[in-house]
């Protein structure tokens, strides 16, 4: 990190009921298109290098027929 500048930092304080998504917008708009691509392109490695089954893989709760128990069924999503 450069020493001459201070690093950049956007903090945002209330009730979860109150947020909405202008802090969000305001800090992207602020780092810009470079920072958001590379963000971006960070999270498709990051997506890719994960092997599949991993415990980030989508799940869904399907109810057995006349019963209280749920199972689980794996639902994988291409990449």
């Amino acid at each position: 990190m450069d020493k001459t500048h201070a690093p950049f930092v956007m903090e945002r304080y209330g009730r979860m009921a109150e947020m909405d998504r202008s802090f969000d917008i305001a800090y992207w708009q602020r780092l810009g298109p470079a920072a958001i691509f590379e963000t971006a392109w960070q999270m498709v490695v990051q997506a890719h290098s994960q092997p599949p089954g991993g415990s980030d893989e989508l799940r869904l709760r399907i109810p057995r027929d006349g019963d209280q128990r749920s199972e689980l069924m794996s639902i994988t999503i291409p990449k």
